[in-house]
């Protein structure tokens, strides 16, 4: 039996910082979303999760089966939909 892929190791090079869990990088990068350096990018083809500094910045598209939880933790963290790009969420603070 294989295991979902929100327990999978996202492969490296897609975001910064030490090994996640598909469901781990997605409730991190929904709680940094506050600060205005993360955002998901929801479209009809799936949704990206994207993260700026002054540096590096990274723009990931999540794999099959891993949109519901994206959603979920979307709505968890009350991330609202950007004024200036509707397919934008980010913290209220930044729409």
């Amino acid at each position: 039996m294989s295991a979902s892929i929100l327990e999978k190791t996202v492969s490296r090079g897609k975001l910064w910082g030490a090994a996640y869990t598909w469901s781990e990088a997605i409730k991190n990068h929904a709680e940094a979303s506050h600060d205005g350096c993360c955002r998901f990018i929801v479209t009809e083809s799936g949704i990206w999760l994207e993260g700026d500094d002054r540096n590096r910045s990274y723009r990931t598209k999540l794999p099959k089966g891993a949109e519901s939880h994206a959603r979920a933790c979307i709505a968890a963290e009350q991330l609202v939909q950007s004024s200036r790009d509707p397919r934008l969420w980010v913290g209220p603070r930044y729409a």
